[in-house]
C-alpha cells in the first residue's frame, strides 16, 4: 500500500469525533467508585470532539451509573474540565528536476544547467482534546438542600440529542 493511501485511511479513521463508549484509542469514558454512593467519571475526547460534547457524555455516564445502581438522582460534588493540545506536522517531500547541456570539442567544453525544486508538506496542525471530570453522589430521593439531576431525564435527553439508541433503564 502506498504512503498516500495509508495517510488517507488514517485520516478517515481519525476524522471522527469520539463516540459514546468506554475509553479507547480515540477517547471515551472511564469511571471509578470512590465509595458506595460516590463515583468519579471522566470523558476524554479526541481532536474532533467539542468540549460541550465531552461534558454531555460525561454527564450521560453519570446518569447511567446512577440508574444502574438503583438510584433516581445524582448531585455533582466536583466538576473539572480542560483540554490537551497536540501538534502534528505532515512530512515534507522535495522533488528536484533539471537538465544539463554540454557542448564543445576535445579541448574545450562548456555547459549549462537548468532545474527547479518543489517542496510539499511540512504543515503543522493543532488539535485540542477536551476532557471533563465529574464527581457525583447518587441519591434515591431528591434533596431539597442542593441541586439534583433526574438521572432518567438526563439519560433520555442526552441520548436523544446525540441520536444514540435510547433504552429505558
Amino acid at each position: 500500500m502506498n504512503k498516500i493511501a495509508l495517510v488517507l485511511i488514517c485520516l478517515m479513521v481519525a476524522g471522527c469525533s469520539t463516540g459514546y463508549h468506554k475509553q479507547g484509542f480515540s477517547g471515551g469514558y472511564t469511571d471509578m467508585c470512590i465509595q458506595d454512593d460516590v463515583y468519579q467519571v471522566f470523558f476524554n475526547g479526541n481532536g474532533y470532539t467539542s468540549s460541550q460534547k465531552a461534558a454531555d457524555f460525561a454527564l450521560l455516564r453519570c446518569a447511567e451509573i446512577t440508574l444502574e445502581k438503583g438510584c433516581k438522582y445524582f448531585s455533582v460534588l466536583n466538576e473539572n474540565s480542560g483540554s490537551e493540545t497536540s501538534l502534528y506536522t505532515t512530512p515534507a517531500t522535495t522533488y528536484h528536476s533539471g537538465s544539463v547541456n554540454m557542448y564543445g570539442n576535445s579541448n574545450y567544453a562548456s555547459g549549462s544547467y537548468s532545474g527547479y525544486s518543489q517542496t510539499t508538506g511540512g504543515q503543522t496542525y493543532s488539535f485540542s482534546k477536551p476532557s471533563t471530570q465529574y464527581m457525583i453522589q447518587m441519591l434515591k430521593e431528591k434533596q431539597s438542600d442542593r441541586f439534583c439531576y433526574d438521572a432518567q431525564q438526563v439519560y433520555d435527553n442526552i441520548r436523544t440529542n446525540y441520536k444514540l439508541d435510547t433504552v429505558k433503564k
